[in-house]
């Protein structure tokens, strides 16, 4: 029989910085966005997805500040967005797509976003988990999607619980919730 005695090591310090995170950085900026007051931000991926997403609430009057990974957002509160004067470009971002059409659905503005969607399929999927409806246009490459200024209640894993009329009590909606 072998026998293995571990000793005990010396102790290690120092510091480990990891890389920012994708989905994280989307949704710090989202959040951020639609929340009272300032946010700071550190860790943040710069790729070109997480700065599609700083650009989009940008053009939604979003006061956004960066240096390299550090972001500052002075957040516009929930109803504070404008609508966009152009496209919002969101690039490659299926992510950014996802969760800002959730948000801007319950929007008093109409907006674009272009970017890769997916297939027909994926995207009525997308658009049936939260009640939209969308058309193709003509020239068969992009979609118009309607909506109606509803809160959406959504589980921890995304999915769709119960929807809300904009201006429902909100006595109502907490009790729902409880």
């Amino acid at each position: 029989m072998t026998t293995l005695i571990c000793n005990p090591g010396e102790k290690i310090s120092g510091e480990v910085r990891v890389p920012g995170d994708k989905s994280i950085s989307h949704r710090s900026i989202i959040l951020s966005s639609i929340a009272n007051g300032t946010s700071h931000i550190s860790g943040f991926l710069q790729g070109e997805d997480s700065l599609n997403t700083i650009s989009a609430f940008q053009q939604m009057g979003v006061v956004i500040k960066r240096d390299l990974d550090r972001v500052e957002v002075q957040g516009v509160g929930l109803h504070g967005l404008r609508a966009p004067t152009a496209d919002l470009d969101l690039g490659n971002s299926g992510t950014a797509m996802r969760l800002m059409l959730g948000l801007l659905a319950g929007q008093h503005f109409d907006s674009r976003m272009i970017g890769l969607s997916g297939s027909y399929e994926q995207v009525s999927k997308a658009a049936n988990n939260f009640k939209v409806s969308f058309a193709v246009t003509k020239s068969q490459r992009n979609y118009t999607v309607q909506h109606t200024s509803n809160i959406y209640l959504l589980d921890g894993q995304g999915q769709l619980v119960d929807i809300y009329a904009l201006n429902a009590d909100p006595d109502v909606i907490a009790s729902s919730i409880k």
